[in-house]
C-alpha cells in the first residue's frame, strides 16, 4: 500500500506551479516519494532537472521556495498562478416546477401532466 501511495504521487512532482509544491511537500509520504523521484532521476527515467530543482525547493527557506516557484511560472510562460472560479449549474425550469409541486404536498410532480400520453397517431 505504501509502494503504491509513493507511486501515485510521482505525477504530482510535476505540478510545481503556485501552491502545488508546498501541499506536496505536506503529504505523510513526500520524503519516500521524494527519495524514489531522485532514483528515478539518476536512472535516468525521468529528467534530472526535475529532481535538482526539488532539492533545492527543500532546502531553500520560505522566501527562496517562493522565488523557485515564481522563475519556473515565468520561465513556462504561467505567471501566478490563478485561482478558479466555481460555476454553479443553473435549474431548468422543469426541475423547478417539479420542486414547487412536491413541496406544495402534492406528492408528485405529475399532477399537472395528464396520465397517458401518446406520440404515435392512432387508427381512424
Amino acid at each position: 500500500g505504501d509502494m503504491k501511495e509513493i507511486w501515485a504521487l510521482q505525477p504530482r512532482f510535476e505540478r510545481r506551479n503556485g501552491r502545488f509544491a508546498f501541499r506536496l511537500m505536506e503529504h505523510p509520504r513526500f520524503r519516500a516519494a521524494y527519495d524514489f523521484l531522485l532514483l528515478r532521476a539518476e536512472s535516468g527515467e525521468i529528467d534530472a532537472n526535475l529532481g535538482t530543482w526539488w532539492t533545492d525547493f527543500i532546502d531553500a527557506d520560505d522566501s527562496g521556495r517562493n522565488a523557485l516557484v515564481n522563475d519556473l511560472s515565468a520561465r513556462e510562460g504561467q505567471g501566478p498562478a490563478k485561482k478558479r472560479r466555481r460555476v454553479r449549474a443553473r435549474r431548468s425550469e422543469d426541475a423547478g416546477g417539479m420542486e414547487s409541486a412536491v413541496e406544495n404536498g402534492s406528492g408528485s410532480a405529475s399532477s399537472s401532466v395528464p396520465a397517458h400520453t401518446s406520440h404515435t397517431p392512432t387508427a381512424p
